[in-house]
């Protein structure tokens, strides 16, 4: 995908075929990276980081489904439910980590790796303020009544921090190096 952030990192170029057609393509000219971690390790990151993002997604969805007075409080319900987009935005990074195993370009390089970082600690903050609203609704007794439900939901919170903060530190250990393009010397040799 061409964006215009990874504009300039793409040059038309003109390829001619045996039968004297000519056609334009894009070349990607930018710097490649590659995974610093073995295959074998990269195997277990990955699956580590889809186990984790989809029992964060599980529990997500858990959370919803009691009938609790506390998740029918706007200052709780509203930073639990923006995480649904990061954990579609997780799912899609996962998906970019999965896909490119080397020779990555920039924009699968800032899609996967580095995208998991940063929204997992983004998870991880706004279910750590859905937690801090809930515990603040208890103790303000905004609730009328606080019941096993609540609990539970209190719970699935707590657990939904630890899977985001430990998706944090596996996505930390993702590390790469740039390597040199075969493609941008032959383009600027022409």
């Amino acid at each position: 995908m061409i964006t215009l952030r990874y504009g300039k990192e793409y040059r038309m170029d003109l390829e001619t075929f045996p039968d004297g057609k000519k056609k334009q393509k894009m070349v990607y000219v930018g710097p490649l990276y590659d995974y610093v971690n073995t295959t074998g390790e990269h195997k277990r990151q990955r699956s580590l980081l889809l186990v984790l993002v989809s029992l964060s997604a599980f529990l997500f969805i858990s959370g919803f489904s009691f009938y609790s007075n506390l998740s029918r409080v706007w200052f709780t319900s509203v930073p639990y439910a923006v995480n649904a987009l990061i954990i579609y935005l997780l799912f899609e990074s996962i998906g970019y980590f999965w896909k490119y195993r080397s020779d990555l370009n920039r924009e699968a390089k800032q899609r996967g790796g580095d995208r998991l970082k940063a929204l997992s600690l983004v998870a991880a903050s706004l279910y750590c303020i859905s937690f801090a609203g809930s515990m603040g609704a208890i103790v303000s007794s905004y609730i009328s009544e606080v019941t096993v439900f609540d609990y539970l939901y209190i719970m699935v919170i707590l657990l939904s921090i630890f899977l985001m903060l430990a998706a944090f530190f596996s996505a930390r250990n993702i590390a790469y190096i740039e390597k040199e393009n075969p493609t941008a010397k032959e383009w600027e040799d022409k």
